[in-house]
């Protein structure tokens, strides 16, 4: 069960890592393809701003998942 949980933990990590490149390749076509490309400058700067946010969060907690299975997995 340990062994199937750190599995999905890797998977978790390095699919959260493909996305952010993907949304981070692709974030100037992303924008225009949403119709966000109309909006002023701050408002973009802004929408920017919070995608940074959530790709840096998706990464720092499929991370810390997979460091709380390490340690489980080492106590056990």
């Amino acid at each position: 069960m340990q062994k199937k949980n750190s599995i999905r933990a890797i998977i978790a990590l390095i699919t959260a890592i493909l996305i952010a490149i993907i949304v981070i390749a692709f974030e100037e076509t992303l924008i225009v393809a949403t119709g966000l490309g109309s909006l002023d400058p701050a408002t973009l700067q802004l929408v920017e701003t919070i995608l940074a946010i959530i790709i840096g969060l998706a990464i720092t907690t499929a991370i810390l998942v997979l460091i709380l299975f390490t340690i489980i997995k080492i106590v056990q």
